[in-house]
């Protein structure tokens, strides 16, 4: 299973019908995901469409993600503006919180509604509802109640 071949390889190759989708360690594979397929293999993630609204630089790209007012990502390759990018993003990279983050709340932050709670002993998944995404959420030791609004 991908516990174990995570936990015992030192290079895992992802296979989709016949075809090698990524080679790698398996940090690699899961912090780097070469294709959608492999990213969603490999653990849960999030899936974002949008397109880049300027680029920083090589190292990053301010994007426009639906309604997200505004996402700053690390670029994987060079982009430019107007490129339409297809984004992954694990729930664990989320941080949840009942206030905005400072000194610039608008970056990367987005509100939204507590749909679902799982809690899992050390891990709780939340499910929040941001304009039309349904968005898994994962933390350790926070609790935040169904239907409240969180700031992501």
């Amino acid at each position: 299973d991908q516990g174990e071949a995570m936990s015992l390889s030192d290079r895992i190759a992802v296979m989709n019908q016949a075809r090698v989708e990524q080679i790698g360690k398996p940090i690699q594979i899961y912090e780097a995901p070469e294709s959608s397929f492999t990213a969603a293999f490999i653990g849960d993630t999030n899936f974002f469409d949008g397109t880049v609204c300027a680029s920083e630089g090589n190292d990053y790209s301010r994007l426009h993600i639906a309604e997200f007012p505004d996402v700053l990502c690390y670029n994987d390759r060079p982009r430019q503006t107007g490129d339409w990018v297809h984004l992954s993003i694990r729930p664990e990279k989320f941080a949840i919180s009942r206030t905005p983050p400072a000194p610039q709340p608008s970056i990367n932050t987005v509100q939204g509604i507590v749909e679902n709670i799982i809690y899992l002993g050390s891990l709780t998944r939340y499910w929040v509802r941001v304009e039309g995404y349904r968005i898994s959420v994962s933390r350790q030791h926070s609790r935040h109640r169904q239907d409240e609004t969180p700031i992501m």
